[in-house]
């Protein structure tokens, strides 16, 4: 019976992590390489805002996922039986509308994997 790999699993999240960047929920970047702090993320370290804020993956791992900042990878999450990639308290319905994304995305770089929503907050992971 085939498995997914940790680094199968790991390349999901690393989709996810990205395509939350593409929304507006990763890490804010200045595109003039300074660096940002105060309101969610978006201020020079003087208080001036940034102009042309771009945003990066959002960060992942539970910390980021318990403060509802970023995906997790559960490799052994029971609720599916399948790794699964889990945020609760994202974006609303994230893993409905990253799902066509994140399996074109895994596709093109050949990962043998079939993602689908478990949850609107929860993208399970199958073997091809």
């Amino acid at each position: 019976m085939n498995k997914v790999t940790k680094k199968q699993a790991e390349a999901v999240l690393t989709a996810v992590a990205e395509w939350m960047g593409t929304k507006g929920y990763g890490t804010p970047i200045c595109p003039d390489g300074k660096p940002l702090s105060g309101i969610a993320g978006m201020q020079h370290p003087d208080g001036t805002w940034c102009e042309g804020c771009k945003f990066g993956p959002a960060p992942t791992g539970p910390n980021a996922a318990y403060r509802g900042e970023g995906p997790e990878l559960r490799m052994d999450w029971d609720w599916a039986n399948a790794p699964s990639v889990i945020l609760e308290g994202g974006p609303d319905e994230w893993a409905i509308a990253c799902s066509f994304a994140v399996q074109q995305a895994m596709d093109a770089k050949k990962v043998p994997v079939y993602v689908e929503p478990y949850a609107s907050w929860a993208l399970s992971i199958y073997p091809k």
